[in-house]
């Protein structure tokens, strides 16, 4: 399992590092990046690269739709955490959110 922040990385270290790991890869991170996909009212650039990142890299997004961060100042909630994994992985995963932030803002 990999955490990691995809503002931090290109899309082609990204597939560098996707190609150098086993099949059953679970991919974590703050990707920063929206799409109606995993539950943005509109897409952004950045959410662009991520979609033709996980489709050519064959992952499966786990993501709900439910949103994974509260900005503090705005109260206004998005999805730019994400959860993927191999396809053969996706059963084995029930993805949700915790309502209760526990003082934190994601």
């Amino acid at each position: 399992m990999f955490h990691i922040s995809f503002s931090l990385y290109s899309i082609t270290e990204l597939e560098t590092l996707i190609g150098q790991l086993p099949p059953a890869v679970l991919l974590l991170g703050d990707f920063n990046a929206h799409s109606q996909q995993w539950g943005s009212n509109k897409r952004s650039s950045r959410g662009k690269m991520v979609e033709d990142f996980l489709l050519k890299s064959n992952l499966s997004l786990l993501n709900s739709g439910s949103p994974t961060y509260l900005h503090p100042a705005t109260v206004s909630s998005s999805a730019i955490d994400l959860s993927t994994t191999h396809p053969a992985l996706y059963l084995d995963f029930c993805w949700q959110t915790d309502p209760d932030l526990h003082g934190s803002d994601y």
